[in-house]
């Protein structure tokens, strides 16, 4: 009976471990600047649903990295060596389809968030974001929601949206809904 109940304790503890690991967003930070990566992982590190596996400078390591490591999300900035942001999130998105880029850059041009999202990447957030929004926003990414930092849904897509006829601006929101899914 003890080793029954042995066995039944220790099948419970494997569950609850192997529960925390799935519940656990693994994230990759990649960024042109070490101390960048060092401060989002500083930042991450104290939250126990979120685990940073790997940092990296440019796309060529991410790419190799993402192979061996396979994070969920990659916090990535669009100015990265060897290979730009752009087509870094590219290769990811046909090689690694199950991970989710979330850009963190210091751009908020209308040009730059509208390419990364083309590219492929979920959510687009601006460096300026509070530490809680970049924690929060890799959850909700985590979890497959679409991000973007405040004002920026504004400034991209409703200047569109206010000059456009009724009909045309719910072609737009359909277009605009099937495009972050």
């Amino acid at each position: 009976n003890n080793s029954i109940e042995s066995s039944l304790s220790n099948s419970n503890i494997l569950q609850e471990s192997n529960q925390k690991k799935e519940q656990t967003i693994r994230i990759m930070i990649v960024d042109g600047q070490s101390t960048v990566c060092q401060q989002l992982q500083l930042w991450l590190e104290p939250e126990p649903d979120l685990e940073v596996v790997a940092t990296a400078t440019d796309g060529a390591t991410a790419i190799n990295l993402i192979e061996s490591l396979q994070p969920d999300i990659i916090l990535m900035d669009l100015q990265i060596s060897r290979i730009d942001g752009f087509e870094t999130i590219e290769i990811i998105v046909k090689r690694f389809p199950k991970c989710k880029i979330l850009v963190l850059s210091s751009s908020s041009k209308k040009d730059d968030v509208k390419r990364a999202l083309k590219a492929g990447a979920r959510g687009y957030l601006i460096k300026s974001s509070s530490v809680e929004d970049i924690v929060n926003s890799s959850r909700s990414a985590g979890k497959s929601y679409f991000q973007l930092s405040p004002g920026l849904f504004t400034k991209i897509f409703l200047p569109k949206l206010t000059s456009c006829s009724f009909k045309k601006t719910w072609k737009f929101v359909i277009r605009v809904y099937f495009l972050i899914l």
